[in-house]
């Protein structure tokens, strides 16, 4: 396997990867992970004569991107909108103090 998925192919495979999503390598990880183990290391070892850079082609659908994954592909990174966080919640009634209030 380690003949054919190299540390060249690892590179190309990145590269396409945050190509496909603006080039934004912060966001990248979870999409590079996933078609590299399911779509490439899986088919290695299924089949013997598998060869990523010949039988491969990389594809994303919109469908399996997350949000911020799908605006990062519009191109202007002042125009991607992250997902709003969720609003602090003030503990409960007699609860110990965060470190943050002491």
């Amino acid at each position: 396997m380690l003949a054919v998925v190299d540390d060249d192919y690892l590179r190309l495979l990145g590269s396409a990867v945050t190509g496909s999503l603006g080039g934004r390598v912060g966001i990248a990880p979870r999409l590079y992970l996933k078609k590299l183990v399911a779509e490439v290391l899986d088919r290695v070892e299924l089949y013997p004569d598998f060869d990523p850079r010949r039988d491969y082609r990389l594809t994303v659908v919109s469908g399996e991107l997350t949000e911020v994954e799908a605006n990062a592909g519009s191109g202007d990174p002042d125009e991607v909108e992250l997902p709003a966080r969720p609003a602090r919640s003030e503990p409960p009634p007699g609860s110990l103090p965060s470190a943050r209030s002491c």
